[in-house]
């Protein structure tokens, strides 16, 4: 109760303009969420460093070159990926407007059995679990988006996973979105979080887990087809939406479509910590909002850069 309470009046204080103790009282719902989360207390960051630098070491192009011909055919999979907070339910909600694009909502299905086909300790892919996965998860989705082209997955951390996706479908695309760095810790920041990550009440893990992401990017953008892994930014999305949202389309070979421009009036429903701010039309409010916090950036500041 404390926790949310601190939260609750992080965002009074915010919404008064005294930003140094919006950001105090943020400071002690993290500091609570911390000391309340075994998993948070036993995070590693050499642990977490040393398996992004497996996924670009494993994930070269030769090999996902060869264990693409052991993947599904389909297309179906539409994946948003990025860091959490960075808009990935605000391009769901502007995606599955449109008449081809069916949301499949938020699914754990993917860093749940991740194990079962990639083995960090031995260096495998295990092919076989790979497409009996792959046919699986298929399954799930083609049940919520019959007669639909495309069915979206929007678990933010399949980030991590997306060279292991490409290889078990081939043809799906990936649309990641990239938003501003301090802008993006300072969400997680500032948001009740609930997702079992390990790094988000600490800000020198935050930072860690940042660069790390941003490292293993860098590797997707080098190793995945440019047709099938796209990124696109939470800023071009909420400053110029047209363009940017035409060049989502574009980029899934769909025409375009009004719909998408107006995500506000989607009926699904959002379960994500956004589900506030999706009900509102398009707008940069929550851009640059670190020069507001800057004195009290703390490690943040460090991606200043």
């Amino acid at each position: 109760s404390r926790q949310d309470l601190e939260y609750a009046l992080g965002k009074v204080y915010h919404d008064l303009g005294d930003f140094e103790k919006a950001m105090g009282h943020y400071d002690q719902a993290n500091r609570l969420a911390y000391e309340g989360s075994p998993i948070a207390r036993k995070f590693d960051p050499v642990e977490w460093a040393a398996y992004t630098d497996f996924l670009i070491k494993f994930f070269t192009k030769q090999r996902i070159g060869s264990l693409v011909n052991e993947g599904l055919a389909t297309g179906t999979p539409l994946f948003i990926v990025g860091m959490i907070r960075s808009g990935t339910t605000l391009t769901e909600q502007i995606l599955s407007r449109h008449p081809q694009i069916r949301d499949g909502g938020e699914k754990t299905f993917w860093p749940d059995h991740r194990s079962k086909i990639l083995d960090p300790q031995t260096g495998t892919f295990d092919v076989a679990a790979a497409q009996r996965l792959g046919a699986e998860f298929l399954g799930i989705l083609q049940s919520s988006g019959a007669n639909a082209q495309y069915v979206t997955e929007k678990n933010p951390s399949n980030v991590m996973l997306s060279a292991l996706l490409h290889c078990v479908y081939p043809n799906a695309k990936f649309v990641h979105i990239k938003r501003y760095p301090v802008d993006n810790l300072l969400s997680i920041w500032m948001t009740p979080i609930q997702t079992g990550l390990p790094f988000v009440h600490n800000r020198e893990n935050l930072v860690l887990a940042f660069r790390d992401y941003l490292r293993l990017v860098d590797h997707l953008v080098a190793v995945l087809p440019e047709n099938r892994f796209q990124t696109f930014t939470y800023e071009d999305i909420t400053s110029d939406p047209v363009p940017t949202i035409e060049s989502m389309l574009s980029f899934l070979d769909l025409e375009s479509d009004q719909n998408c421009f107006s995500p506000e009036n989607n009926p699904r429903t959002v379960r994500t910590p956004s589900f506030y701010q999706v009900r509102q039309p398009i707008n940069t409010g929550s851009q640059a909002k670190w020069k507001l916090y800057q004195p009290w950036l703390g490690p943040f500041a460090e991606l200043l850069e």
